[in-house]
């Protein structure tokens, strides 16, 4: 989660105005104590501004046995 939030802030110079913006928004309300980190997290992915994780369990792959 911190990796994700860190490389956004490396690329910040390098992403479209908007986008870095919306960065910016919510790391200042971060800065302000006004939100934790977890909701850092959640605004980042949720409004696309930083990658889900690869290994995410809402993704896992379901074991097909012969019993399914």
């Amino acid at each position: 989660m911190q990796q994700h939030i860190e490389q956004a802030l490396v690329n910040l110079n390098s992403l479209n105005p908007e986008k870095g913006g919306r960065i910016k928004k919510v790391l200042r309300r971060y800065m302000d104590i006004e939100i934790g980190l977890n909701e850092v997290n959640y605004e980042l992915r949720d409004n696309d501004l930083i990658p889900m994780p690869s290994r995410c369990e809402m993704f896992g792959k379901a074991n097909n046995t012969p019993e399914e």
